[in-house]
């Protein structure tokens, strides 16, 4: 038995596989879930863009408040 289609997936992010949910070679259907990706990357850079956008509201206010006075 041979596969009527061949699908080469490749990641547009770098990073590792924590969980595969399908073997090589398994029967996939259109949407499902291959496999997870490690996030702890993303979620410090997350984490870190989030403390960035409350300094800059902070200093907004700071700013809206000298204005007034």
């Amino acid at each position: 038995i041979e596969a009527i289609n061949h699908v080469e997936l490749r990641s547009r992010v770098s990073s590792y596989i924590v969980d595969l949910y399908v073997e090589e070679g398994a029967r996939v259907t259109a949407g499902q879930v291959l496999f997870r990706l490690a996030d702890d990357k993303w979620t410090q850079q997350l984490l870190e863009l989030e403390a960035e956008i409350r300094i800059a509201d902070a200093e907004v206010q700071k700013k809206e408040q000298e204005y007034e006075n």
